[in-house]
């Protein structure tokens, strides 16, 4: 296993340090188990055909390609149109071509990011106004990533120069020095003798990424993970960018068309709906790397390939977005919090885009809070300047199901409620969190519950999500492993109930095999024999202003009733502690916490962090500038079944929010919320329940899907009693809903 690397962005111009990067080894007994054996993991999703067409017409090409990769004649006549109009996608682009030109830009920054980013603006302005000073210093570039290490022209680089972190510049000096060869390779500025070094040296590079046996490059048969995105496209590139050149093109370009085929495609599809599950700080290279194989395999092959996820990153990504449209959801790991949507991210994928699709991305990057650094060239080949931008904002509510991801939102407005949790199995071991079942409330771009975890902070402490300590056996085989976080081998958690009913949105996540241990296929024992996790987000306003509530309900099973099982959960605020509740304010918004059951729940608020670890599935560090607490819940020991039921309320500042109450039925639990009451069945028996009179509406989860159920409401002194018994002429919904108006205790 790896060490692990520091967090850096995808292009830095240092090597910057940052708070809570570390290079411990990987922290626990066993690795978890692989996904690129050939067994399927995860959620049981065939895989795509790779023959088939991709969805959306794809651009009419016209005229002598420019390059094989990427640059084609149409996207180069939008790089000139950029120049023409001269957008400001055009001027950030030269204005880098304009220094970059220059003597005293010498430097690789990380991994010689500096030099294949500014190589590759240099060879598009080049293309674009035809200057010999931006087509030498690209081709100056091309032989630094191939020949220097510290400064250009130092002549010191060699095979061991990707070796560093596990092989991370294969990316750079592999995949995208393929891509500025391809560029270039035609120009005067390329000589036979820059030829010859730029393929030996990358084809060394790659034979050493890609051998079988140690040293070699990190997770080289594993395509959910970023490094081997760097590896296939240094493969897949190389093979392109120089056939006709150097006969192992050939051989290169059959080496990826066989890894795209037999790993890449079949593991994407089982994390379809568009999420990359190490996180957008390490999402843009795998888009941009797969989206450029897929359009020039398609057109050179005459055979067209596909890659749905691409597309479904649109659609995944304008729901990420949090109301404020700059923020997103921060899965996996992030240098800084909260994090931001760059246009690196909506257009790395674009090569495969339709005109609809661009304008979609396009529409998305507009609301970028400053504009990107790095990878000019990728905005002013993929924005068209006379397309314009389309909103792809419709549903309020998404289910990304490879990855158990679900949102739902109040409204598209820049003060609604949204909400976000994750729920799928555990693809990634580095980047990717242990967070299943963790969730995220925001009103506008206020953040109101977070998660708290820094870079390099992987450990369920620092999410929203259920904590279970089984330390207390002495023999700890085939038990947690990161106690009381959740285990790093869990394949089959999933969202396995979700609908959209309007008013409200309901999803219920089977989180079991979360806490899956790396030794459970030799052992069979688990901690935790069942957790499910129910979410009823309800969009109907609380008071008269942009306002939601949020019903949690955890039933949880474990294997003995000394565990300690907790509830967790970080405003981002302090808190204010009444009893079993707790509120807090966050700039222009307000939130109410409380815990119904257990009875009587003790809140403990933590400051984080607690944890004496600094492994990266232990530690809870917290990220830089957060001001707010874990809240810890604990249930009572001694039985094995344990059961939370929590209520949120999130509106203006000034909001007065309604006290929440349970409702304590036959074979149920339910809260009170105001003018609502939301009702989780507990086995297959009749359900009865008293409420208010002030209560008309009832959303009544975990039924039989589609079963016919009878509802009776009567008036019973100052309450409305309500039975629901199987049979009848009710139909609960496919998710196991029901939903029913009793105004004034009258069934409607």
């Amino acid at each position: 296993m790896r060490t692990l690397a520091c967090p850096l962005l995808l292009a830095v111009s240092t090597a910057t340090a940052i708070p809570g990067c570390r290079n411990d080894e990987w922290p626990g007994p066993k690795p978890p188990v692989p996904l690129a054996t050939g067994v399927a993991s995860g959620p049981r999703i065939s895989p795509p055909d790779v023959s088939t067409t991709p969805p959306g017409p794809e651009p009419a090409y016209v005229g002598p390609q420019v390059a094989r990769i990427i640059l084609t004649s149409e996207r180069l006549g939008r790089a000139k149109q950029a120049s023409s109009h001269n957008t400001k996608a055009w001027q950030l682009l030269l204005a880098t071509c304009d220094a970059a030109s220059q003597p005293e830009w010498r430097l690789p920054g990380y991994e010689a990011w500096d030099w294949a980013n500014v190589g590759l603006d240099l060879a598009l302005c080049y293309h674009v106004t035809m200057e010999e000073r931006f087509g030498r210093a690209a081709a100056l570039y091309l032989k630094a990533l191939v020949s220097d290490l510290e400064r250009v022209g130092d002549g010191k680089a060699d095979l061991k120069t990707v070796h560093h972190d596990n092989g991370y510049s294969i990316r750079t000096r592999g995949a995208l020095a393929s891509v500025l060869y391809d560029w270039m390779r035609t120009t005067k500025y390329v000589d036979g003798a820059l030829k010859k070094r730029a393929a030996d040296q990358i084809a060394a590079w790659i034979a050493w990424y890609g051998g079988t046996t140690d040293p070699h490059g990190y997770v080289n048969d594993k395509p959910l993970y970023n490094y081997h995105a760097g590896y296939f496209g240094a493969v897949a590139f190389y093979g392109m960018a120089f056939e006709g050149d150097d006969p192992r093109a050939g051989a290169m370009r059959e080496k990826a068309r066989a890894e795209f085929r037999e790993r890449v495609a079949p593991q994407f599809a089982q994390i379809s709906g568009g999420e990359w599950p190490e996180g957008w700080q390490y999402g843009p290279l795998v888009t941009l790397i797969h989206s450029a194989y897929v359009d020039a395999e398609s057109r050179l092959s005459k055979t067209k390939v596909a890659l749905p996820w691409l597309h479904e990153t649109i659609p995944y990504l304008t729901h990420a977005r949090w109301p404020d449209a700059i923020h997103m959801f921060d899965v996996g790991d992030w240098g800084s919090k909260p994090p931001t949507l760059s246009g690196r991210t909506t257009f790395g994928p674009s090569f495969v885009f339709d005109a609809k699709q661009r304008a979609h991305a396009v529409f998305l990057a507009r609301n970028e809070p400053e504009p990107e650094s790095e990878w000019h060239w990728l905005r002013v080949v993929a924005e068209d300047p006379s397309g314009g931008s389309l909103s792809p904002q419709n549903e309020t509510s998404y289910l990304a199901k490879g990855t158990g991801t679900v949102f739902a939102r109040t409204s598209w407005t820049k003060d609604a409620v949204w909400f976000a949790s994750s729920n799928g199995p555990q693809f990634n071991a580095d980047h990717q969190r242990l967070d299943k079942g963790h969730f995220a409330l925001v009103r506008g771009g206020d953040d109101i519950y977070v998660a708290s975890a820094a870079y390099g902070s992987s450990s369920t402490l620092g999410t929203n999500a259920i904590l279970v300590d089984d330390r207390v056996d002495k023999d700890h085989a085939g038990h947690l492993d990161y106690a009381p976080s959740q285990g790093a081998s869990g394949v089959d958690t999933k969202v396995d109930r979700f609908e959209d009913a309007t008013d409200y949105v309901y999803a219920r996540a089977d989180l079991t095999d979360a806490y899956r241990s790396a030794d459970f296929e030799w052992t069979k024992r688990r901690s935790v024999e069942r957790m499910f996790r129910h979410f009823v987000f309800s969009r109907r306003a609380i008071s008269g202003d942009t306002s939601a509530r949020l019903v949690v309900f955890d039933t949880v099973k474990v294997a003995k009733g000394s565990y300690a099982v907790t509830f967790s959960i970080h405003p981002t605020q302090v808190p204010e502690v009444s009893g079993s509740s707790f509120t807090h304010k966050q700039r222009g918004s307000s939130a109410r916490f409380t815990m119904l059951v257990p009875t009587g729940a003790q809140l403990n608020v933590l400051k984080e962090p607690t944890s004496k670890s600094d492994l990266w599935h232990e530690n809870d560090h917290p990220y830089e500038g957060f001001m707010g607490r874990r809240v810890e819940v604990p249930s009572p020991k001694g039985k094995a079944e344990r059961t939370f039921l929590s209520v949120m309320t999130v509106g203006a500042a000034e909001t007065k929010h309604p006290t929440a109450t349970h409702i304590a039925g036959v074979s149920l639990d339910g809260a009170e919320v105001s003018d609502e009451a939301y009702i989780f069945a507990r086995g297959t028996g009749a359900l009865s329940y008293s409420v208010s009179t002030g209560v008309a509406s009832h959303v009544v989860a975990d039924l039989q899907p589609t079963a016919k159920y009878s509802v009776a409401v009567t008036k019973s002194g100052d309450a409305c009693a309500v039975k629901i018994t199987a049979g009848g002429s009710h139909t609960a919904s496919e998710a196991g809903t029901l939903a029913f108006k009793a105004p004034g205790c009258s069934l409607k």
